[in-house]
Parts: C-alpha cells; sequence; structure tokens
C-alpha cells in the first residue's frame, strides 16, 4: 500500500476478498470516502458490481479513523509507466479486491 492509503502510524492487516465480499461491505457502509483517481475503475468495476464508486482526484492524503475499513481495488499486474492514465482495456477479471483494517498501536 502506498502512502495515500497508509496516512497514519498504525497496524494494518490486509486479506484478500471476493468481489461479492466487496459489494456486500461497501454496500453495508455507513459512509464512503473515495480515494478512486481513475475513471476506468468507477467504468468496469463499478458497472459489474452494480455501485457508483466516487472519482476523488482532488483530496490529498485520506483520513483514517481507528478501525477504519479500506476496500481495496487492485489491478493483477503493474501498469507500465507510459500507459499510466490513459485507457488500459483492462476487465473485470483483471482486477482483485481487499479489505484492510487500520488499527492503532
Amino acid at each position: 500500500m502506498n502512502s495515500a492509503m497508509m496516512p497514519v502510524q498504525g497496524r494494518y492487516t490486509s486479506r484478500k476478498i471476493s468481489s461479492d465480499e466487496f459489494l456486500d461491505i461497501f454496500n453495508s457502509a455507513s459512509e464512503i470516502v473515495s480515494s478512486v483517481a481513475y475513471p476506468e475503475i468507477q467504468d468496469i468495476v463499478g458497472k459489474q458490481l452494480g455501485i457508483e464508486i466516487p472519482i476523488d482526484r482532488e483530496k490529498g492524503l485520506t483520513v483514517l479513523d481507528p478501525f477504519s475499513s479500506i476496500l481495496v481495488v487492485k489491478l493483477q499486474y503493474r501498469v507500465p509507466s507510459e500507459r499510466k492514465g490513459h485507457r488500459l482495456g483492462s476487465k473485470f477479471e483483471d482486477y482483485e479486491f481487499f479489505r484492510v483494517i487500520k488499527q492503532p498501536l
């Protein structure tokens, strides 16, 4: 995880989850704060799961409360640097899902 995902000290545990579990957690959340910056995730993952994933390219670091739950949508491969910010033609199957729990030290 990068500094945008782990902006504060704490203990983080990560667990790979299914897309169905991701959808259940997303739909049961009382509040969604997005750090998604790529419309491709919104298009491919959001449409496949039938949810609106908010895009936020302007926000600085994500603020995490104790015991925050972070849902991660991650490509299974590294994007070549010359292709970053461009449409990649990826498919839903190219993504994997994780739930990260932040706990205070």
